[in-house]
C-alpha cells in the first residue's frame, strides 16, 4: 500500500512541475528506508523547493523551465518582478477557475485557507464571474517574469535562479550588523522587518555536467579543477565532501553564480535569506 501510494506520489510530481529532482528525491527515499513514502516525499519537496525559492527577490534574473504546456517559454530569462498570488475557487455552473486573491471577496475575514466562502470581485478578463460565490480548493504562487518587454506570469516552481542582483554580494555583512529585509519575493511578510547578522554561508549555484537543472552548493563543497585557483563565477569546479547529497560528490560543473546568505536573528527566531534581500540599516 505505502510502496503503491509513493509510486502515485511520483508519477504526479513528475506531471506537475518539478521533474529535475525527481530522481534524487526517489534515491533518498530508498536509502532512507522510510516506511512512510507521502511524508518522506512531503518534508523533501518542501526543504528542496523551500532552498529554491529563497533566492528569488525582486530584480533578480530568473530562468523559466519545467512548463509542461506553454513549453515554448521554458529556457527563457528575464527580471523578476513581483509575485501574485491566486485561489483556485470552484464556482457553481463554471467548475474550478484560477483567481487572483485580491479579486476575491471573503464571506468573513480574509481569504486565508481551503474551503473558505468567497465572492468574485472586479475578476480579470472574467466579469461574468463577478457577484458569483464559490469555495475555495486550493492556492498557488506565481511570479511575475519581465521577459522581451511583456510580463508574463508562470507558477513559482517553474523559476529558478539564474543570478542575484548585480553587486548585492559585494560587501560581507559582519556579525551583530544590524539589516532591514527588503525585496523578498515569496515570504514577504519578511520585509520591513529588522534584525541582526548572525553569520554568513557562502554558496555557489552550479550548473553540473550532463544534469539538467541548478544546484545550490556551499562553497566549501567546491573546488576548482584548476589546481590554486579560487572558486569564482564562471569557475570550472568539481564536487566534494557532500554529506547529504551524496550522490554529487566526485561531479564535475560549471559556476553559474556565487551567492551569500546570512543568518539574521529577529528577537530570537532566526530565518536564513539571501544578501540581496539585506539592508544595512
Amino acid at each position: 500500500m505505502a510502496a503503491a501510494a509513493g509510486a502515485q506520489t511520483v508519477e504526479y510530481l513528475r506531471e506537475h512541475g518539478v521533474p529535475d529532482i525527481i530522481d534524487a528525491a526517489v534515491r533518498s527515499l530508498m536509502e532512507s528506508k522510510s516506511m512512510d513514502p507521502i511524508k518522506y516525499f512531503a518534508d523533501y519537496f518542501q526543504k528542496e523547493m523551500a532552498a529554491r525559492y529563497e533566492g528569488l527577490t525582486i530584480g533578480a534574473t530568473g530562468e523559466i523551465y519545467g512548463m509542461a504546456i506553454n513549453k515554448d517559454l521554458n529556457g527563457m530569462k528575464g527580471k523578476i518582478t513581483g509575485k501574485q498570488d491566486e485561489a483556485l475557487v470552484s464556482f457553481a455552473g463554471f467548475g474550478v477557475i484560477p483567481v487572483k486573491v485580491g479579486e476575491l471577496k471573503p464571506a468573513s475575514g480574509c481569504v486565508t485557507a481551503v474551503g473558505d466562502e468567497v465572492e468574485g470581485v472586479s475578476v480579470s478578463g472574467q466579469a461574468e464571474l463577478n457577484g458569483k460565490k464559490g469555495v475555495v480548493k486550493a492556492f498557488r504562487t506565481k511570479v511575475t517574469v519581465e521577459v522581451g518587454g511583456k510580463t508574463i506570469a508562470v507558477p513559482q516552481e517553474s523559476v529558478k535562479l539564474v543570478a542575484s542582483i548585480e553587486g548585492d554580494a559585494e560587501d560581507d555583512l559582519e556579525k551583530g550588523r544590524e539589516v532591514e529585509v527588503q525585496k523578498m519575493l515569496i515570504d514577504t511578510s519578511l520585509n520591513g522587518k529588522r534584525g541582526k547578522v548572525v553569520m554568513g554561508v557562502h554558496t555557489c549555484v552550479v550548473k553540473i555536467d550532463g544534469q539538467d537543472g541548478i544546484q545550490d552548493i556551499a562553497l566549501a563543497n567546491v573546488k576548482s579543477v584548476k589546481e590554486g585557483e579560487a572558486v569564482k563565477k564562471g569557475s570550472d569546479i568539481i564536487i566534494r565532501n557532500m554529506l547529504i547529497k551524496k550522490e554529487l560528490n566526485d561531479k564535475k560543473g560549471h559556476v553559474k553564480q556565487i551567492t551569500s546568505k546570512y543568518y539574521v536573528n529577529f528577537g530570537g527566531e532566526k530565518k536564513l535569506l539571501p544578501r540581496a534581500a539585506l539592508k544595512k540599516v
